[in-house]
């Protein structure tokens, strides 16, 4: 479930950028779906962000979680700023989004990976470095 969340961030967010840049070059009409996209985001980001902090075995993800979930909480709050306030905070805006793109990728690839040694560890494979004796 936790994968779902991840991989639906990653997602979600290349669609911002992809939207971002459409609405800029092709049709400035796709920029309410880059607004609307950006609030759904709140699903999967706020469902990681409880995933790694109910379940034991995601505890050790809990910060990239966070991380990611607070970039995401900024990037909101440019926006709000940017609205009616000076260019500063629409660059803002801009510059956090790359980062919260960052941290959602490291998270996923952090996800995958423990789910790939655990799934090593309960088949007893011996190619694995960390699987089980």
């Amino acid at each position: 479930m936790i994968a779902l969340a991840a991989y639906a961030t990653l997602i979600g967010l290349f669609g911002q950028f992809a939207l971002a840049g459409l609405s800029l070059f092709a049709d400035a009409a796709l920029w309410e779906g880059h607004v609307g996209l950006g609030f759904l985001l709140m699903l999967p980001i706020g469902a990681l962000l409880i995933g790694t902090q109910h379940h034991p075995r995601h505890r050790p993800l809990r910060w990239w979680a966070l991380v990611t979930a607070l970039l995401y909480c900024l990037q909101i709050l440019w926006m709000i700023l940017g609205e009616d306030g000076p260019g500063l905070f629409k660059a803002l805006h801009v510059a956090n989004a790359p980062l919260l793109l960052m941290a959602a990728f490291v998270l996923a690839t952090k996800i995958e990976r423990r789910a790939a040694r655990d799934a090593a560890a309960r088949d007893g494979s011996a190619d694995s470095p960390r699987a089980a004796p």
